[in-house]
């Protein structure tokens, strides 16, 4: 598997690559899956820093304009309006 990333040294990528195939299905599983959360911790994170004025409400409407859609935030916003006046 030829993969030559820009940021990693050939040798160290080739050593990446082999622990990966060498860690199993259950492994590989649980690395994707914390990769996953610590991006999703970090992009909270950089909302709460960059809209500090905004209420956790609004952060967290915030954060699934920027990862899903801008409508599908006014949608859900509208409905949480309507569930809680």
């Amino acid at each position: 598997m030829l993969v030559e990333t820009n940021d990693t040294h050939p040798t160290a990528e080739a050593v990446q690559i082999r622990l990966l195939r060498q860690a199993g299905q259950a492994r590989r599983s649980r690395l994707m899956l914390s990769i996953t959360q610590s991006m999703l911790n970090l992009s909270r994170l950089n909302i709460r820093q960059q809209y500090p004025h905004l209420s956790p409400l609004e952060q967290n409407l915030k954060f699934v304009e920027f990862v899903y859609d801008v409508d599908l935030a006014t949608q859900l916003k509208k409905y949480l309006q309507l569930s809680h006046p």
